[in-house]
C-alpha cells in the first residue's frame, strides 16, 4: 500500500472533502495551495521532528 502525495479537490467536492478533513487528527500538517479554476492542492506538510 503507497500514500498519497497530494490531492487535487474541485470546488464541487470540497464540502466533502472539508467534512473529512476537519475531523484528521494531523489536519494542521495538511496545507492546501490555490490551484487554477478554484482547484486547491492539498499537501501534507512534514513537521520538524518526523
Amino acid at each position: 500500500m503507497g500514500t498519497i502525495s497530494e490531492i487535487i479537490v474541485d470546488p464541487k467536492d470540497f464540502p466533502a472533502f472539508r467534512e473529512v478533513w476537519k475531523n484528521l487528527p494531523d489536519r494542521m500538517s495538511i496545507v492546501g495551495e490555490a490551484g487554477l479554476n478554484g482547484r486547491i492542492i492539498y499537501r501534507h506538510m512534514k513537521e520538524e521532528n518526523e
